[in-house]
């Protein structure tokens, strides 16, 4: 989590130096943020990849804006509502991301405790098998 002051530049566009585009919006944000917070970004941000110079990153059909918006919330900060709606997308945008901090295992709590094994299995099976260790865990397999 980044502190409060940080959140509030983000959301009015003050001192942002990049800008993500998702689904065709833009979002607003610090490069030095996305790298605190994602391996994904730092490695990109911080390479010589022909995306590290540019000013605008797209993430495409990986992620949607929606859920793109709550990953930048957890990641500046630290707090998300995760539903039973978003759950299995925040889990995978997170793990796409290599987000630092506990997201996936707050997604993966929800699902246990939230989700019905047979849909749990079912949307499982449709987007990816995640950190079969942790799952067999709560006993689900």
């Amino acid at each position: 989590m980044l502190i409060p002051k940080l959140d509030e530049w983000r959301s009015s566009g003050r001192f942002t130096d990049i800008i993500v585009e998702v689904d065709g919006r833009q979002f607003n944000c610090h490069c030095v943020a996305l790298a605190t917070v994602s391996e994904f970004f730092d490695t990109l941000l911080g390479s010589r990849f022909p995306d590290s110079s540019s000013k605008v990153i797209t993430l495409c059909e990986v992620i949607n804006a929606a859920t793109f918006e709550l990953i930048l919330q957890f990641m500046y900060t630290g707090l998300v509502n995760i539903t039973t709606n978003n759950a299995y997308n925040l889990l995978k945008a997170s793990d796409f991301l290599k987000l630092r901090g506990d997201l996936e295992l707050k997604c993966i709590n929800f699902i246990v405790k939230n989700v019905p094994v047979q849909v749990e299995l079912k949307n499982w099976r449709k987007t990816f098998i995640y950190k079969t260790t942790e799952l067999t865990s709560y006993k689900l397999f």
